[in-house]
C-alpha cells in the first residue's frame, strides 16, 4: 500500500500552513514595531525562557487518495504533546494517530536519567547514571532546543516577506499568493493571518527520489504573546502528487497550542516495562 509515501502525503498535509484573534488590527509598521519591541526584549538580562512548557497539537484530515487506479478515503486525526520541566528534570512527548500511540519520558530518578518508551510493539526502558542532576540538561540538549526553538518562533516573525520562511521550512519552491492582515493588543503581542494560495509547488525530497507536486489554498493564523508563539492555527485543502499517488485534500486542519508555567508529571510504573541493556 506504500504506507510510507501515504505518511509522509499526510504529513506534508497537516504542515503546509502556518497565526491571533480578538486584538484589534494593525498596519504592517506597527506589526514591524512589535517584532522589534519582541526582539528586544527577548535580548534584556532580566528575560528568562519559561521553564515549565506544555505543547499540544491536534491534527485531522479529511482525503481521497487514488493510488495505482485504486481510490479510497482517508480520514487520520494526530494528536502530539510535548512536556517540558526542566525544574524538575522531566520531558515528555506523545504521539497518537490510528496506527496507535507513541510515548517517551526522560527523567531523573535518584541518580540516574530514566529513559523510557512505550509503543504498539512493547514498553522498555534504561538507565543512564549521571554525576549530578544538571547533567540531565546536556544528555537532552537536542529535545530541549527543539522546545525553544518552537516557543521563540524566529522564523514567523519575519514580517516582510513571510512567505519565504514558510516555503523553505518545508524546501520547496513555486508560487505563494498572499493577503496577510496584522492584530496586536499590546508590546508583546503578535497575531498575523495569512490567506494563500500555493501553486506549481515541487518538492524534491533527495536525491533520486520523486518529486512532490502541491496545489493548495490554506487560511492560517499565528499568534504571539508575552513574547513569545502561544498558537498556530491552519485549514487547508488541496492536491498533492507524489509519483502514482494523487491525494486530493476535502480538508485538513491543525492547531497547536502552547501553556506555559504548565507542565503535569506524569511518569511510567516501570515494572509494567523492560529493561534493556
Amino acid at each position: 500500500m506504500k504506507k510510507g509515501l501515504r505518511n509522509t502525503v499526510m504529513s506534508l498535509a497537516t504542515l503546509l500552513a502556518l497565526v491571533s484573534c480578538g486584538a484589534p488590527q494593525v498596519t504592517e509598521e506597527v506589526a514591524k514595531q512589535r517584532v522589534q519591541e519582541i526582539s528586544e526584549r527577548r535580548q534584556q538580562e532580566d528575560f528568562k525562557l519559561p521553564t515549565k512548557i506544555t505543547i499540544t497539537e491536534k491534527s485531522k484530515i479529511d482525503a481521497i487518495m487514488n493510488l495505482e487506479g485504486m481510490e479510497m478515503n482517508v480520514k487520520e486525526n494526530i494528536d502530539l504533546k510535548m512536556v517540558l520541566d526542566l525544574d524538575n528534570y522531566y520531558y515528555y512527548m506523545e504521539t497518537i494517530t490510528s496506527a496507535g500511540a507513541m510515548k517517551s519520558w526522560s527523567y531523573i530518578e535518584g541518580n540516574n536519567l530514566i529513559i523510557a518508551q512505550e509503543d504498539p510493539s512493547g514498553k522498555t526502558y534504561s538507565e543512564v547514571p549521571l554525576e549530578k542532576p544538571e547533567n540531565y540538561i546536556d544528555e537532552l540538549s537536542a529535545s530541549i532546543e527543539l522546545v525553544y526553538e518552537l516557543v521563540l518562533g524566529d522564523e514567523l516573525l519575519q514580517i516582510t516577506n513571510l512567505e519565504e520562511p514558510l516555503l523553505d521550512s518545508l524546501g520547496i519552491t513555486g508560487t505563494f499568493d498572499s493577503d496577510i492582515s496584522y492584530t496586536s493588543s499590546a508590546e508583546g503581542n503578535l497575531g498575523i493571518a495569512i490567506e494563500a494560495n500555493i501553486s506549481d509547488v515541487s518538492i524534491d525530497i533527495e536525491e533520486g527520489t520523486a518529486p512532490i507536486k502541491i496545489s493548495s489554498s490554506l487560511d492560517a493564523k499565528i499568534s504571539f504573546d508575552n513574547y513569545l508563539l502561544s498558537s498556530i492555527t491552519e485549514t487547508m485543502s488541496g492536491n498533492i502528487v507524489v509519483e502514482d499517488v494523487n491525494m486530493d485534500i476535502k480538508s485538513s486542519k491543525s492547531t497547536l497550542k502552547i501553556k506555559y508555567g504548565v507542565a503535569s508529571l506524569d511518569k511510567p510504573n516501570l515494572s509494567n516495562f523492560e529493561k534493556s541493556n
